[in-house]
């Protein structure tokens, strides 16, 4: 068993490799295709570091779908891919991964999206980070707020977010709450049957109801400025310039 010190030293170790400076930019995945293998690569090692292979929302058709846009986190120099998010936009013919995942096991899912789908319904998913960016907020916070700062430029105005119950407490805080009528109260087993998934949703993305008021205040600063460098501090006190290029067209 490692002893304090020698925890302390690997923590230190740690911090010493992880990056003092940040990229996030967003794209429509037909328009970059280079940035979108990027976001597929980084996604599926990290998927297979944790034992998953199988996973639908990793599946690479996205990469063809025009209703999808993506927000990638990179070394300023582009050199390194540390993490990305997805969002999509339903249209007919494209369900949402969502409903590729579990809408099998429960029709209600489907009911739900038809019912809300002129709204301008979508999804953020394929949420991802690297070992190396670990602790700094890049999955919890930087990506989610990233992809609400995006939504509505590319027509979502309401959004589900498919969460562990690790990602599910992260995304109440930017105001997704489960969906108790889907599933059993919202859960479903995924991506195993030994793990619970919840279907969470956020009802407005231009308001964000049930957000924290320091989230809501940053990502409206974003879609006002979406090209900005910020410091932030990361959850593990380091603090950190993170260059930010949310500017995507609709196009």
């Amino acid at each position: 068993m490692k002893s304090l010190a020698q925890h302390r030293e690997i923590l230190l170790k740690a911090r010493e490799m992880q990056p003092k400076k940040l990229r996030i930019y967003s794209f429509r995945a037909i328009s970059d295709p280079e940035s979108a293998r990027r976001f597929a690569e980084g996604h599926r090692l990290v998927l297979a570091n944790h034992g998953f292979t199988n996973v639908v929302s990793a599946e690479e058709a996205w990469m063809h779908n025009p209703n999808v846009w993506a927000v990638l986190v990179d070394a300023p120099d582009g050199n390194k891919t540390y993490g990305g998010a997805r969002v999509h936009r339903y249209a007919p013919g494209y369900p949402l991964p969502i409903q590729d995942s579990v809408g099998y096991l429960d029709p209600a899912l489907d009911t739900f999206v038809e019912s809300n789908a002129a709204k301008g319904l979508g999804e953020i998913c394929g949420l991802w980070n690297s070992v190396e960016v670990a602790g700094m907020g890049v999955g919890s916070e930087y990506l989610i707020r990233s992809g609400l700062a995006i939504a509505l430029n590319v027509g979502v105005n309401c959004m589900f977010a498919f969460c562990s119950p690790y990602t599910s407490r992260m995304a109440s805080s930017f105001g997704f709450f489960p969906l108790a009528e889907i599933g059993n109260n919202g859960t479903f087993p995924y991506p195993t049957e030994k793990l619970l998934a919840t279907v969470t949703f956020q009802e407005d993305t231009m308001d964000l109801p049930g957000a924290g008021e320091d989230q809501r205040n940053t990502i409206h600063d974003l879609r006002v400025q979406p090209v900005q460098n910020r410091i932030e501090t990361a959850r593990n006190a380091i603090s950190i310039e993170v260059e930010y290029n949310l500017a995507v067209k609709n196009e």
